[in-house]
């Protein structure tokens, strides 16, 4: 699959509990929704739904890898992070840079912390200090 960001055929990093598909390019990582909400719930986080952000019609993404439907794109502008969502399969596509990642389980660690800050007032903590 490619990435819908660059373009750039992406790159699977499996655990026993989750695979993601992570771009060898920008970095950004590719999920379904419900791996992701069961990753949050499974870290005292709401579901995705309840994260907050606000839709942006103007920024692109591009197109959903699984179903070729264009991706919303859901920001927290205050934050400077944004995730995109096909709104057809579920799929969601993270736009942070988990290249230093060395597998799923870090990756699962970086989500986590990204969706922290996310849903967050305060400022942003890098993943290296947590």
């Amino acid at each position: 699959m490619n990435c819908p960001s660059c373009g750039v055929e992406m790159g699977t990093l499996e655990s026993d509990e989750q695979s993601l598909s992570r771009c060898g390019e920008c970095g950004s990582i590719w999920t379904d929704i419900s791996d992701l909400n069961r990753l949050l719930l499974q870290n005292n986080l709401p579901g995705l739904d309840s994260l907050g952000g606000k839709v942006n019609l103007e920024m692109l993404s591009g197109q959903c890898p699984e179903c070729l439907v264009d991706l919303v794109v859901v920001e927290n502008p205050q934050h400077a992070l944004a995730y995109a969502s096909c709104e057809s399969c579920g799929g969601i596509l993270v736009m942070d840079d988990f290249s230093a990642c060395a597998g799923a389980d870090e990756a699962s660690k970086h989500l986590v912390e990204f969706f922290i800050a996310f849903r967050n007032k305060a400022k942003r903590v890098p993943a290296a200090t947590l």
